[in-house]
């Protein structure tokens, strides 16, 4: 056949199949109908699909932000259920689990109704059945089922790896990693409070995380390592567990620590990381235990911190920050000390004191739109603050500086 040439359709294709009733239904946009059809390619015999984001994306031609939003669509019209795996389910598949839910709105008049072409056959790509109120006649079950499995294999390609290969050629020779029970004790201790922010960790990772804590139970681990060779030892299961508690306590708002952004982390990364600033968090903690937050710090600038203090509590003077607050309003102080000295600018005599600089910090952080509800310690000392809302404000607030603003108080250029 060739390009242009006139062809009969009839029953000539395979491809998804898309019900009238959601074809018709006004509140999904067409690409979330285009995936809820290829969400039902992917569905097994249990009613279930997992087909990965990158299949998806690749399927509808589309980012995964895309699908994501167009997933949300059907879920919150309740047509389809969306279940992530469990910390025990990733060391086999990472991508989230698909359900339908049956609605009567859109399925009661769709149900293989309107569905009929001549002599009640479906039309489409299944001629072994026929159509009659409210049930379905399989003419050949042989033919019938072959053209199941033909679906099955089809639908394979939506494998839990987003591989485009079939699970029988993807699994042929290879075994899956087993974590042995109590290694995957442990891994379920790091992995209910660790990775919050990053995407499930897929076989590879659950693999290295298992093996690592092998090493450290072979006392194995750090024997060829510089610098870590004194913390080579065979670990014990037991204080595997005290060492991973130590590292949840750095989640902790009570407890003191700097660097909370990287403690996100797999776990053979906790246990060693050679592109990280902190190689070993597990020796780390071995060594130096996180510290309760039960002291404040030195306060070089008692002023600028205790106007800090009785801005965020709407000038109540008599609030009584906890250790913690404590030393992030001390933090918060010596920024904007120190901002302001970075610029190598004169301040303006108006804004020389140190209440005024304390409310530059907060009016710094009050101006920002991206600050939700009222500002709280947190955002006077975050690196954001030093880096972005202080430039920015200073920047429009041209007054601050001397050399920057002919102020009408003085009546001269200052």
């Amino acid at each position: 056949m060739k390009d242009g040439q006139v062809f009969n359709p009839y029953k000539m294709f395979n491809g998804i199949f898309i019900p009238d009733g959601i074809l018709e239904y006004p509140h999904l946009t067409p690409r979330a109908k285009l995936l809820y059809g290829h969400l039902t390619r992917y569905a097994g015999k249990d009613g279930k699909a997992f087909p990965s984001q990158q299949t998806l994306t690749e399927k509808l031609l589309c980012s995964e932000r895309q699908i994501q939003r167009h997933v949300k669509e059907l879920v919150d019209e309740k047509i389809i259920l969306t279940i992530a795996p469990s910390p025990l389910a990733r060391n086999q598949h990472t991508n989230n689990i698909y359900k339908f839910l049956w609605k009567e709105e859109i399925y009661q008049t769709t149900t293989l109704t309107g569905l009929e072409g001549p002599d009640d056959e479906i039309v489409g790509s299944r001629p072994d059945k026929r159509v009659v109120p409210n049930k379905i006649i399989i003419k050949d079950k042989e033919s019938h089922e072959k053209s199941n499995l033909k679906i099955t294999l089809r639908a394979s390609a939506g494998s839990p790896d987003g591989s485009s290969k079939n699970s029988l050629q993807r699994d042929k020779g290879k075994k899956i990693y087993e974590v042995p029970p109590v290694r995957q004790k442990l891994l379920d201790l790091w992995y209910s409070f660790v990775s919050t922010s990053k995407p499930a960790p897929n076989t590879k990772s659950i693999e290295k995380d298992s093996k690592t804590i092998g090493r450290l139970i072979s006392g194995k681990m750090f024997e060829t390592l510089p610098g870590f060779t004194d913390y080579n030892k065979k670990y014990k299961y037991s204080e595997i567990e005290e060492i991973i508690k130590l590292h949840k306590l750095a989640y902790n708002p009570e407890y003191e620590s700097s660097d909370k952004k990287y403690y996100d982390m797999y776990f053979h990364d906790f246990v060693f990381n050679k592109y990280s600033s902190t190689k070993s968090y597990f020796c780390k903690w071995l060594a130096n235990p996180p510290k309760h937050g039960g002291f404040i710090q030195k306060n070089p600038y008692p002023i600028i911190t205790q106007e800090l203090i009785n801005l965020v509590n709407n000038g109540n003077g008599n609030g009584n920050p906890s250790p913690v607050e404590m030393n992030k309003f001390i933090k918060g102080s010596k920024i904007v000390v120190e901002y302001l000295k970075s610029t190598g600018k004169k301040l303006n005599p108006v804004y020389s004191s140190d209440k005024a600089k304390a409310r530059i910090l907060y009016n710094a952080a009050y101006s920002d739109d991206s600050i939700t509800g009222s500002v709280k310690a947190g955002h006077l000392c975050s690196d954001i603050m030093f880096n972005q809302r202080l430039p920015h404000y200073c920047k429009e607030k041209a007054a601050i500086f001397e050399e920057e603003h002919y102020s009408p108080l003085y009546g001269k250029r200052l």
